[in-house]
């Protein structure tokens, strides 16, 4: 690496992606099935999908979202298993506790995702990747690929190019020769249907897509493409900038698709407190609170409300979040993925009038502070709600 950049402080992300999370999850608590290929998923008879394959059987073709039935044909051998929904929630739990004390902030992307931020030397911050990767083996029993580099779409993708357990650094100096012969496909927000009109255009390579002028890319597929591009031209110029967000939240894809239930809302409360706990570590307020519902057919709604009041206080953010998912609730449907964030952000002031105004609210806030020192001491999964338990 580069001496003169990685003696310099940057921001630097990192983006962990746990390795066939379900399936290894089961082989660590089950020695007698690594090493063997292990599908976990709905009925293997019926129309069930499958959640996550071992590498042992993806080398059959089996793969996450396949019809448990083609993986049955290509597998037949296979270990099939329904898996255990809240064991996977307990492990995930506890492998983010791990990131978070290596990480300043860190954002939950999925069950067996996450990513972190920093502010540090590139070298600094390999390190705590290498350590991380290691702490994660040894503690927890399960493997993780990790990526880091300049930004969140650069990061995911390092994290994907060497599973399992992978460790790619992108550092700006090094990354167009690691990634422009890639194909695009392989960028987050790039989908199937996205690559396929690209590919009718001639672009398919990463290399291609940065050749490409952006109002050309925006003719094509719309304004969301350009903003991609200009996240990999700023990575690959250096120019990142401070993080500027007009917004920050969390959402939660379900193992399995889930009716509204106590299973859903438990979740929900528990993204409402993360939301509401960056907001006070950030000191920000928001003007707005918005929710995203994705139904098990993909289909995704998303409604949200202007708040005047204080969303430190993770009741009240709570309170607004159920009342517009409430108002988005389909009769009989399944869901996929719930998200809960914050936006029009501000900066905040340390007293309000309605703090001197009222002062059970400075007994809120301080039972809310209390809560945040258990968590930066012993980790999120030390403290819960009742309500957010199942």
């Amino acid at each position: 690496m580069h001496d003169d950049l990685s003696a310099k402080r940057a921001r630097v992300v990192v983006h962990l992606d746990m390795d066939a999370f379900f399936a290894s999850v089961e082989q660590r608590d089950m020695p007698c099935l690594k090493g063997r290929p292990v599908i976990v998923g709905g009925e293997r008879e019926g129309r069930g999908i499958v959640s996550a394959a071992s590498y042992e059987a993806r080398r059959f073709g089996v793969h996450s979202a396949m019809s448990m039935k083609e993986a049955r044909r290509l597998c037949p051998h296979g270990v099939f298993l329904t898996g255990n929904w809240s064991k996977y929630v307990q492990a995930s739990l506890e492998v983010f506790a791990t990131c978070q004390r290596f990480a300043p902030r860190l954002e939950v992307v999925s069950v067996d995702e996450c990513t972190m931020w920093f502010h540090q030397t590139w070298a600094a911050v390999v390190e705590h990747g290498r350590t991380l990767s290691e702490a994660i083996t040894s503690t927890h029993g399960l493997s993780c690929s990790i990526g880091i580099a300049p930004n969140r779409l650069l990061a995911k993708l390092g994290s994907s190019m060497d599973k399992p357990g992978g460790f790619t650094v992108l550092h700006p100096l090094m990354m167009p020769g690691a990634i422009l012969p890639l194909k695009a496909s392989s960028l987050w927000g790039i989908g199937k249907k996205t690559s396929c009109l690209l590919e009718q255009h001639g672009i398919v390579t990463i290399g291609d897509l940065l050749r490409n002028d952006p109002v050309r890319l925006r003719r094509i597929c719309g304004d969301r493409m350009a903003r991609l591009l200009d996240d990999l031209k700023g990575a690959l110029d250096g120019e990142q900038g401070p993080i500027k967000e007009r917004s920050l939240g969390h959402e939660y894809t379900f193992g399995h698709d889930v009716r509204i239930g106590p299973e859903f809302w438990a979740v929900v409360t528990v993204l409402c407190d993360r939301v509401s706990r960056r907001l006070r570590q950030d000191r920000l307020q928001a003007s707005r609170v918005q929710t995203r519902l994705r139904w098990s057919s993909f289909e995704t709604h998303t409604r949200q409300t202007s708040a005047r009041e204080d969303l430190h206080d993770p009741s009240t953010l709570r309170f607004i979040a159920t009342r517009l998912l409430k108002g988005m609730i389909q009769r009989d449907r399944r869901v996929r993925l719930v998200g809960v964030t914050a936006a029009g952000l501000r900066r905040d002031v340390e007293v309000t009038l309605e703090d001197q105004l009222f002062p059970d609210t400075v007994v809120r806030k301080r039972l809310v502070s209390a809560m945040d020192r258990i968590w930066d001491r012993f980790g999120e999964e030390s403290l819960s709600r009742g309500s957010a338990l199942l």
